[in-house]
């Protein structure tokens, strides 16, 4: 059997040279047919599946019952022209995304917004353009340019569902911009928040410690406002790169509960 193995190379070696030199015109001759002819199959399927919606729409198709059907008409993608999704769904709300070169201060500025619309909210706000379809102009990140867009702040409306009158804890996780390598500079945040006609907290803070703020609540759904800014001192951090996480401790139970499971959008009462 060895002998036989021993006897065999020299001829696969050989056939091998043969397909690699002599046989490549033809498989590359070959390949091109199976394509041209698959290029052709995929022609006569959209002339066929063109012929059926046609039929479709006009009435002339028919269900597996007899009854005539029709397509349903498909949706259009909406366009990006300064605002998200007009359509709204339970646990989002409405944002609206502010950029400018001046500190913010504890309520949204007296400017239109950057980008506004319903938004889905995720257990951590991000400050981050990008986030609210605020699109990168060019190749430089000009929006870690202090000296245009040293403030950037979000301002979330909607209805927040109390389900139980009673204290309700707010864990307030902040991640304010910082430098790494234990440097001082970080951006300042601001954090209120105000449910009805009750401000719940109202932070300004420069570090990643916790808030724990406890409020009498009663039972319903309530108006919200949560407004978030972060202000860069001018160099260090970008202020687009702080975060905030939101939770909310609910009277009888020990688990804290975000933010985006307990709102809806404004026009959804």
């Amino acid at each position: 059997m060895s002998r036989s193995i021993v006897r065999l190379q020299p001829m696969l070696f050989s056939l091998g040279l043969y397909l690699l030199l002599g046989a490549q015109p033809a498989v590359s001759s070959e390949l091109e047919e199976r394509i041209d002819r698959l290029e052709a199959e995929l022609q006569q399927l959209r002339e066929a599946l063109g012929k059926q919606d046609g039929a479709r729409s006009d009435g002339s198709g028919g269900g597996d019952d007899g009854t005539a059907t029709s397509l349903p008409a498909q949706p259009q993608a909406p366009a990006r022209t300064g605002s998200l999704s007009p359509i709204a769904f339970a646990g989002e709300a409405r944002v609206s995304y502010y950029m400018g070169p001046e500190p913010f201060t504890s309520v949204a500025p007296d400017i239109a917004p950057t980008i506004t619309g319903f938004q889905v909210l995720h257990n951590e706000i991000r400050l981050d353009p990008t986030q609210y379809g605020v699109v990168q102009q060019g190749i430089l990140p000009r929006y870690r340019d202090h000296s245009r867009y040293r403030a950037v702040g979000l301002l979330v409306e909607g209805y927040m569902e109390i389900p139980q009158t009673g204290r309700h804890r707010f864990i307030v996780a902040p991640k304010p911009a910082r430098e790494g390598g234990g440097s001082p500079v970080t951006n300042e945040m601001i954090v209120r928040l105000e449910v009805g006609e009750e401000s719940v907290f109202n932070l300004h803070v420069s570090s990643w410690r916790n808030r724990d703020v406890s409020r009498e609540l009663t039972a319903g759904r309530h108006p919200f406002r949560l407004w978030v800014a972060s202000n860069s001192p001018g160099y260090g951090p970008a202020a687009i790169d702080s975060r905030l996480e939101l939770g909310v401790i609910m009277p009888g139970r020990a688990e804290r509960v975000p933010l985006s499971r307990i709102v809806f959008p404004p026009d959804q009462e």
